[in-house]
């Protein structure tokens, strides 16, 4: 069945950029249609820059056909029930809600079990002598300027929050 609604229309339009699919039906499934996890990433950024909804991760997961998710947004986005995330300065020890990436990385953490698929390893080898003071002031200036090295992913009633915490010595 063909969208019968603009905001149907739009997501229609999204996925079958997204997918590279010619045409898409309002109860056909993302998932069957080739859809995977990344690809859900890629639709969350074009509903934020082309239609200007912060759509949780979780919702697409939830409605995988256009009639399923445009009636999960005109139910809650549309009609004020969603309050949009905001980056919040961390003062001391701080709980916060995920940002909308973390949200994903969180829901796929909870889907797929835990994995290192989204770790970075890195090494460093370090030539001549090793100043240890300076190293270690090095790295605890970095890790207090940069909350992400503080933060850790916590569930908190089922839900995933940030928790950022203040940098030890």
């Amino acid at each position: 069945m063909e969208p019968r609604t603009e905001l149907e229309q739009q997501l229609a339009f999204i996925w079958q950029k997204v997918l590279d699919v010619p045409t898409i039906g309002i109860h056909d499934d993302f998932f069957e249609l080739g859809g995977h996890s990344i690809l859900v990433f890629q639709i969350i950024s074009r509903l934020r820059e082309e239609l200007k909804i912060e759509l949780p991760i979780q919702y697409l997961f939830q409605a995988p056909t256009i009639s399923q998710l445009s009636k999960l947004i005109e139910g809650n986005l549309l009609k004020d029930n969603y309050t949009p995330l905001t980056a919040i300065p961390a003062r001391g020890q701080v709980q916060a809600p995920l940002s909308y990436m973390q949200q994903g990385l969180w829901f796929l953490d909870r889907l797929e079990g835990q994995n290192a698929t989204y770790n970075i390893p890195l090494v460093l080898r370090l030539i001549g002598s090793l100043n240890h003071n300076c190293l270690h002031k090095a790295i605890a200036a970095t890790i207090e300027r940069h909350e992400a090295l503080r933060t850790k992913f916590i569930t908190v009633e089922g839900i995933g929050q940030q928790e950022i915490v203040p940098a030890a010595a």
